[in-house]
């Protein structure tokens, strides 16, 4: 399965947890975007919708991190425009391999509010100006109930450490409310 194959799987997977923030990841994806990161890869349909738009940008890459390999073997060859980091998000050895201006960043990692702020404070610095950080399960109330072993959270807890950032940043962040939702955070 190539780039496009794997994007057009992900479109008609209506069980898909970001299929209502699809076209908004590609629509950015395509935006003229040339280095984006991607943080949290699971099962992959974030990367085949951020691959396939960033695919339409000369010299675009994608770079994605998780804690687990990437276990999707049918995907081949991997494309060119994209490199796999097997690592702790958080960690320096991690951040380390990962440019230094970022102009896409996509958050879906562990869902707590703790580790959301820690990457929203690490990441921030290496933002372009007019870049978008989105940060994926706004509206998951309790990720725990979901299978995340994050421990007691308070309510929503992704929106909640956006909002707190955004406010401390004097930052305004836009969010689709649609099924788990997703946050927007432009950078000025």
């Amino acid at each position: 399965m190539n780039v496009a194959q794997w994007y057009a799987q992900v479109r008609a997977d209506d069980d898909c947890d970001i299929a209502p923030q699809i076209d908004t990841l590609h629509e950015y994806a395509r935006s003229g975007v040339h280095v984006a990161v991607e943080l949290g890869v699971r099962d992959g349909n974030s990367t085949a919708v951020l691959l396939h738009g960033l695919a339409h940008t000369r010299d675009a890459h994608l770079w994605s991190v998780d804690r687990d390999p990437f276990g999707r073997s049918d995907i081949r060859p991997h494309p060119p425009w994209w490199t796999f980091i097997q690592g702790y998000d958080l960690a320096q050895a991690v951040l380390d391999q990962l440019p230094d201006a970022i102009e896409l960043l996509f958050i879906d990692t562990d869902h707590s509010y703790a580790h959301t702020t820690a990457e929203l404070a690490m990441y921030w610095p290496r933002m372009a100006h007019g870049g978008h950080v989105l940060a994926h399960d706004t509206e998951n109330e309790d990720p725990a109930a979901h299978g995340e072993d994050i421990g007691a959270q308070p309510p929503f807890p992704v929106r909640a450490a956006v909002a707190d950032f955004c406010e401390a940043k004097g930052l305004i962040a836009c969010f689709d409310t649609r099924g788990y939702g997703m946050a927007d955070i432009r950078v000025p």
